[in-house]
């Protein structure tokens, strides 16, 4: 049963017990029409097509480098055409779905890994990823050279 404290500091464990009347229950209605939930979004193509869709790699429009992409030197549209071209390629292998989010965590993660942050300009952003994605190719060859000799 419901209780309520006492309001004076003169007796501060006096409780009194209070009666509250429920509410009724409320009759619901069934509607007249049925109702169907319909996905109205757009379906969001696979990251493999967003370069042909959009005209440049997701890493761009991540990274916010759209004014600077096919514009500056082509060293660093090779270096973004790599980082883009590793992520969509690990996240296959990975068995991710190919979607913007899951680019993004991997992307994230990679960040993380390489010891790169939201504050480095994107120079150096492209830079650390790119050397720890040659990092990772390296160490994938070896490992595959490894287990076929192990193999035999």
């Amino acid at each position: 049963m419901p209780t309520e404290t006492s309001s004076t500091s003169s007796n501060p464990n006096l409780v009194r017990q209070v009666n509250f009347e429920p509410d009724p229950p409320k009759h619901l209605e069934p509607s007249v029409k049925s109702e169907y939930i319909v996905n109205t979004d757009p379906l969001e193509p696979p990251i493999q097509v967003y370069e042909e869709k959009h005209g440049r790699p997701l890493l761009v429009d991540i990274l916010d480098i759209n004014q600077l992409y096919k514009k500056s030197q082509p060293e660093q549209d090779a270096t973004i055409q790599t980082v883009d071209q590793f992520l969509i390629d690990e996240l296959e292998q990975r068995g991710y779905k190919p979607t913007q989010e899951s680019y993004k965590a991997l992307l994230e993660e990679l960040k993380a890994k390489s010891n790169t942050s939201d504050l480095h300009d994107y120079d150096e952003q492209l830079r650390k990823l790119s050397i720890y994605i040659e990092a990772m190719k390296k160490q994938k060859e070896v490992k595959a050279a490894l287990e076929l000799l192990n193999a035999n």
